[in-house]
């Protein structure tokens, strides 16, 4: 297979990944909880059961691929925390919108700090993805890309979760899901164009 028909044969696998994932992890959740609010007791009642959909799908996932997910497991922990302290602090919603950014700005830290160590975390993903050709991967000029993009990256996940915080305690639950997702479109549409312009750049 050329390099060409690789790049498309791995782009149109990454789609059919992410597109389920999304409307799992982004739509359901959406849809549900302005399903259930003022059909159930409290903001909070519907964002806990609607923040159960990604549960769901991650641990579905890893039962049928057999290999655990390690930012699904770091989530239904994130959750779980999230759940015992909106209990504790009187039924509140603020730690169900807080743990997502926490893992985010956390993912996000690892990200920039492996670009900063010149160790970039991308390359360790694409390898365990086995996307790309490994031979590639050892040429200096490809591995400061993955360095660059490892930074924007990071840099990106970090502006997400603080921007996340804020909207957390400017908004109510309902306002909260929508233009936090806004946002995070936004950034994704950001890096996609970063992405497209460190690949137009050659190698040398």
């Amino acid at each position: 297979m050329s390099q060409r028909a690789q790049h498309k044969f791995n782009s149109t696998q990454l789609i059919k990944k992410i597109v389920p994932s999304l409307a799992a992890n982004w739509l359901a959740p959406l849809l549900i909880y302005n399903w259930l609010h003022g059909a159930v007791a409290s903001d909070t009642a519907a964002l806990a059961i609607s923040a159960c959909v990604p549960v769901v799908w991650v641990i579905a996932t890893m039962l049928r691929t057999r290999r655990v997910d390690w930012i699904g497991v770091m989530g239904i922990a994130g959750l779980s925390v999230a759940l015992v302290l909106s209990m504790l602090t009187g039924g509140g919603s603020l730690p169900l919108k807080l743990y997502h950014p926490l893992i985010t700005g956390t993912i996000g830290l690892a990200f920039a700090g492996s670009a900063l160590a010149k160790k970039p975390l991308l390359l360790t993903v694409l390898r365990a993805a086995k996307m790309g050709h490994t031979a590639r991967f050892a040429d200096p000029a490809v591995h400061r890309k993955l360095t660059t993009f490892s930074l924007l990256l990071g840099l990106g996940l970090i502006l997400d979760a603080a921007l996340h915080v804020v909207l957390a305690f400017m908004l109510t639950t309902g306002a909260f899901l929508v233009v936090s997702r806004c946002v995070t479109v936004g950034l994704l549409l950001l890096l996609l164009a970063a992405r497209w312009s460190l690949g137009r750049k050659p190698v040398r």
